[in-house]
């Protein structure tokens, strides 16, 4: 059953310089505020950062190790949807006061890897003889518990909690928050320098050669997208294609690689110009494969 909030029980950030304003989710190019009945655990405090650049990066890399310091359960926020729970952690930058209000997803290939070394220094000082750390009220505990989260349990069928599924309630347009965020600049690559994606790019570019084919520079993007692709994204990547009037254009599948022919016609009535569609016709091939091709 999908938690669906009132517009006055959304959860607030409860410290910090957006202390008392709703938390925002972005999902795809939207926002959404979180039902405050959705919380499983909220943060003691968010991860602190110098400015926009820093927080580019961070949130640029998938890299485990880069995350480390910021899964440290006082800074981690559970969440539960119809899919079942997902981890967020959140940002305060110096200067930018709203930073604070977006939630940042941990991805289950983080969580696999850094939660159970926070969770081993935790039981350390727990453990420890002269001055044990001590669980003292629920709060502590959920965000200790935090820890024990991993996608295969706790969210196997979804990437991460899809807002819109559980009808949580959209930020409006004017009031979308902006983020600080700096996306870092592309390092230029070493000439001659060739990395695990643009060699898989370049065997799939002789394999097009050998066999009579060529491959365009969009299509090599898309490659490149695929190699690089997160484990934990819904998405792999989405290519949209503008096209003519219905019935001007065919969609052809074989063997995984998809083909879009656009033929020529008349601007003012849309008919497909004579002797262009060849033989089975443009209509045809195009209704039939717009039961089966997201286009």
């Amino acid at each position: 059953m999908a938690v669906v909030a009132a517009a006055d029980s959304y959860a607030c950030v409860p410290n910090g310089a957006a202390k008392g304003k709703p938390y925002v989710l972005a999902f795809s190019k939207s926002q959404f505020y979180v039902p405050e009945a959705a919380i499983v655990s909220l943060p003691k405090r968010a991860n602190v950062l110098p400015d926009g650049e820093t927080l580019g990066k961070v949130l640029a890399t998938k890299a485990p190790e880069k995350w480390m310091a910021y899964c440290d359960p006082e800074r981690l926020m559970k969440i539960k949807g119809e899919e079942g729970t997902c981890v967020y952690t959140t940002f305060e930058v110096e200067g930018a006061p709203e930073e604070g209000r977006f939630l940042r997803f941990i991805s289950g290939t983080i969580a696999q890897r850094n939660f159970p070394e926070w969770k081993k220094k935790i039981e350390d000082k727990m453990s420890d003889k002269e001055d044990p750390l001590v669980i003292r009220n629920e709060r502590q505990r959920a965000r200790y518990e935090v820890l024990d989260w991993s996608k295969e349990k706790d969210c196997p069928t979804r990437a991460q909690l899809h807002p819109e599924m559980n009808r949580w309630h959209p930020v409006d347009k004017d009031a979308y928050v902006k983020t600080c965020r700096v996306e870092p600049k592309p390092q230029r690559r070493p000439k001659g320098a060739q990395t695990g994606s643009s060699k898989g790019i370049t065997k799939a570019r002789a394999n097009a050669n050998n066999s009579g084919g060529a491959l365009s520079s969009w299509t090599e993007r898309l490659m490149e997208a695929d190699a690089m692709a997160d484990p934990d994204d819904v998405a792999l990547w989405t290519a949209p294609l503008r096209v003519g009037p219905k019935g001007t254009y065919t969609i052809n599948e074989l063997n995984g690689l998809v083909t879009v022919t656009q033929y020529k016609y008349d601007k003012e009535s849309g008919a497909v110009t004579a002797g262009e569609a060849g033989a089975s016709g443009a209509a045809g091939d195009a209704d039939d494969a717009d039961d089966d091709a997201d286009i």
